[in-house]
Protein backbone atom coordinates (compact mmCIF):
# COMPACT_ATOMS: atom_id res chain seq x y z
CA UNK A 1 0.00 0.00 0.00
CA UNK A 2 1.04 3.15 -1.35
CA UNK A 3 1.12 6.46 1.76
CA UNK A 4 0.66 9.17 0.15
CA UNK A 5 -0.09 12.58 1.65
CA UNK A 6 -0.50 16.42 0.46
CA UNK A 7 2.29 18.44 2.05
CA UNK A 8 1.76 21.89 2.73
CA UNK A 9 5.18 23.99 3.20
CA UNK A 10 5.78 24.61 7.02
CA UNK A 11 9.38 25.87 5.53
CA UNK A 12 11.12 28.02 8.49
CA UNK A 13 10.05 31.06 6.51
CA UNK A 14 6.32 29.99 7.70
CA UNK A 15 8.03 28.83 10.64
CA UNK A 16 9.83 32.33 11.68
CA UNK A 17 7.19 34.68 9.77
CA UNK A 18 3.84 33.51 9.38
CA UNK A 19 1.39 34.23 11.47
CA UNK A 20 -2.57 32.67 12.31
CA UNK A 21 -4.10 34.80 9.33
CA UNK A 22 -1.54 33.39 6.97
CA UNK A 23 -2.02 33.67 3.51
CA UNK A 24 -2.05 30.54 0.68
CA UNK A 25 1.19 28.93 0.57
CA UNK A 26 1.84 27.36 -3.35
CA UNK A 27 5.08 25.92 -3.68
CA UNK A 28 6.77 25.84 -7.25
CA UNK A 29 9.21 22.70 -6.56
CA UNK A 30 8.29 20.00 -4.68
CA UNK A 31 11.35 17.56 -4.03
CA UNK A 32 10.06 13.69 -2.38
CA UNK A 33 13.31 11.42 -1.14
CA UNK A 34 12.42 7.89 0.26
CA UNK A 35 14.81 8.18 3.14
CA UNK A 36 16.22 4.53 4.41
CA UNK A 37 13.61 4.62 7.29
CA UNK A 38 10.06 3.41 7.19
CA UNK A 39 7.21 4.34 9.57
CA UNK A 40 3.91 2.51 11.20
CA UNK A 41 1.49 5.30 12.23
CA UNK A 42 -1.89 4.14 14.06
CA UNK A 43 -4.61 4.79 16.06
CA UNK A 44 -4.79 4.26 19.62
CA UNK A 45 -7.50 2.34 19.41
CA UNK A 46 -6.26 0.01 16.15
CA UNK A 47 -9.29 1.81 14.25
CA UNK A 48 -6.10 2.82 11.98
CA UNK A 49 -2.45 2.11 10.97
CA UNK A 50 -0.26 2.87 8.00
CA UNK A 51 3.08 2.00 6.96
CA UNK A 52 5.65 2.54 4.40
CA UNK A 53 9.11 4.59 3.48
CA UNK A 54 9.10 8.00 5.63
CA UNK A 55 9.35 10.15 2.81
CA UNK A 56 11.48 13.29 3.14
CA UNK A 57 9.96 16.39 1.73
CA UNK A 58 11.36 19.74 0.41
CA UNK A 59 9.38 22.90 -1.33
CA UNK A 60 11.40 25.26 -2.48
CA UNK A 61 14.24 23.69 -1.05
CA UNK A 62 13.10 24.12 2.58
CA UNK A 63 12.35 21.38 4.62
CA UNK A 64 8.57 20.31 4.42
CA UNK A 65 6.14 18.28 6.29
CA UNK A 66 3.34 16.32 5.41
CA UNK A 67 0.50 17.41 7.07
CA UNK A 68 -2.57 15.47 5.97
CA UNK A 69 -1.80 11.87 5.80
CA UNK A 70 -3.38 10.12 2.81
CA UNK A 71 -4.37 13.03 1.14
CA UNK A 72 -2.17 12.86 -2.36
CA UNK A 73 0.33 15.53 -2.74
CA UNK A 74 -0.68 18.18 -4.67
CA UNK A 75 -4.22 18.13 -4.42
CA UNK A 76 -5.92 22.02 -4.51
CA UNK A 77 -9.29 22.29 -3.22
CA UNK A 78 -12.45 23.56 -4.08
CA UNK A 79 -10.73 27.43 -3.68
CA UNK A 80 -7.85 26.35 -5.89
CA UNK A 81 -5.33 27.19 -3.01
CA UNK A 82 -3.79 24.71 -0.73
CA UNK A 83 -3.30 27.15 2.49
CA UNK A 84 -4.25 25.89 6.25
CA UNK A 85 -7.57 27.06 5.97
CA UNK A 86 -8.04 24.55 3.70
CA UNK A 87 -7.49 21.47 5.87
CA UNK A 88 -10.56 22.58 7.92
CA UNK A 89 -7.97 22.02 11.29
CA UNK A 90 -8.49 24.66 14.11
CA UNK A 91 -5.40 27.17 14.66
CA UNK A 92 -4.76 26.00 17.89
CA UNK A 93 -3.21 22.65 16.22
CA UNK A 94 -1.36 25.18 13.73
CA UNK A 95 0.53 26.75 16.28
CA UNK A 96 1.50 23.54 17.64
CA UNK A 97 2.28 22.10 14.62
CA UNK A 98 4.47 24.97 14.07
CA UNK A 99 6.32 24.99 17.32
CA UNK A 100 6.99 20.97 16.67
CA UNK A 101 8.61 21.77 13.34
CA UNK A 102 10.50 24.50 14.75
CA UNK A 103 12.04 22.92 17.62
CA UNK A 104 12.26 19.78 16.00
CA UNK A 105 14.05 19.47 12.69
CA UNK A 106 15.08 23.40 12.48
CA UNK A 107 16.22 23.19 15.57
CA UNK A 108 19.73 24.00 15.91
CA UNK A 109 21.79 20.56 16.63
CA UNK A 110 19.02 18.63 15.57
CA UNK A 111 19.85 18.43 11.71
CA UNK A 112 19.78 14.41 11.92
CA UNK A 113 17.58 12.33 10.12
CA UNK A 114 16.44 10.90 13.52
CA UNK A 115 15.33 14.16 14.79
CA UNK A 116 13.57 14.43 11.06
CA UNK A 117 12.03 11.26 12.12
CA UNK A 118 10.60 12.36 15.33
CA UNK A 119 9.59 15.31 14.06
CA UNK A 120 7.50 13.87 11.43
CA UNK A 121 5.75 11.83 14.10
CA UNK A 122 5.39 14.07 16.47
CA UNK A 123 3.34 16.57 13.60
CA UNK A 124 1.23 13.44 12.23
CA UNK A 125 0.11 12.33 15.87
CA UNK A 126 -1.02 16.37 16.87
CA UNK A 127 -2.61 16.24 13.62
CA UNK A 128 -4.38 13.10 13.52
CA UNK A 129 -5.75 12.38 17.51
CA UNK A 130 -7.22 9.91 18.57
CA UNK A 131 -4.58 8.96 20.69
CA UNK A 132 -2.23 8.39 17.40
CA UNK A 133 1.46 6.97 17.67
CA UNK A 134 4.08 6.50 14.91
CA UNK A 135 7.28 4.61 15.04
CA UNK A 136 10.10 4.26 12.45
CA UNK A 137 12.46 1.64 12.02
Amino acid sequence: MKKICMCLALTLGILLGFTVNAQAVNAATLKKTNSDYWYNRSHADGSDAHSWHFTLYEMDGDVSYCIEPNIPEGVTYPSGTTNWEATGLPNSIKERVLLIGYYGYTYPGHQTLESRAATHGMIWNEIIGHGAHTTFW
